[in-house]
């Protein structure tokens, strides 16, 4: 059985929101920053893709993201909403910030009758929350989703936007994320592997996290 991993609730007491972001941008390129072909950006094919399965199941990196994201929440947010498969870190958003949120259904899930489950009613001010955007056809088509059932949706809110901001576009949402491609050294197509990316700070291989 493989132990749980340890907590880095001490360390990050300590150090900065800069320091806490650049560890956790570290972390999540490690950990989930693969080779490979993916062509759903919208500026064409790239040689290394983000694995959301890969950080949504490790609690030290979904915990650090979550709270990072929360101080990019507006205060005067009611509640959080996410499509299905972005469940996992819309929780641990909800447990950081105590904020309730809905779950949009897949489109055509069986086991979904209604679009959204959970409450929503007509006015609240709410937040998308998204993992991974890419053209932000998923974005758009939640956005509509929750207008059209009377919420006031001010922002996406993402982990990492591989969009330039437009993924939001469609529906006039903006999008607003934790990082971006460049934060995370994520090449564009033909030029170098993730294997070969330069260090995201100077330390940043010496005294590597549980994470790395």
């Amino acid at each position: 059985m493989n132990r749980a991993e340890p907590s880095t609730g001490y360390a990050t007491t300590l150090q900065s929101r800069h320091q806490r972001w650049l560890e956790l941008a570290r972390d999540l390129r490690a950990a989930a920053c693969l080779p490979g072909e993916v062509t759903r950006a919208p500026n064409g094919p790239v040689d290394v893709y983000i694995d959301v399965f890969l950080f949504e199941t490790r609690p030290t990196i979904l915990r650090r993201m979550a709270a990072l994201m929360a101080d990019l929440l507006d205060a005067s947010t009611d509640r959080l909403a996410a499509r299905a498969e972005v469940a996992p870190l819309v929780t641990a958003l909800s447990l950081e910030t105590g904020l309730p949120f809905a779950v949009i259904a897949t489109p055509g899930a069986a086991d979904h009758p209604t679009p959204i489950e959970g409450e929503l009613h007509p006015g609240e001010r709410v937040v998308l929350v998204e993992d991974v955007i890419m053209s932000g056809s998923h974005a758009t088509a939640a956005v509509h989703t929750l207008r059209d059932r009377g919420a006031v949706v001010p922002a996406v809110l993402a982990a990492v936007d591989c969009s330039g901001g437009q993924g939001g576009a469609a529906a006039s949402c903006p999008v607003q994320a934790l990082f971006t491609p460049a934060d995370l050294h994520i090449p564009s197509r033909g030029t170098t592997s993730v294997s070969q990316l330069p260090p995201l700070h100077p330390d940043a291989d010496r005294g590597r996290s549980a994470e790395s």
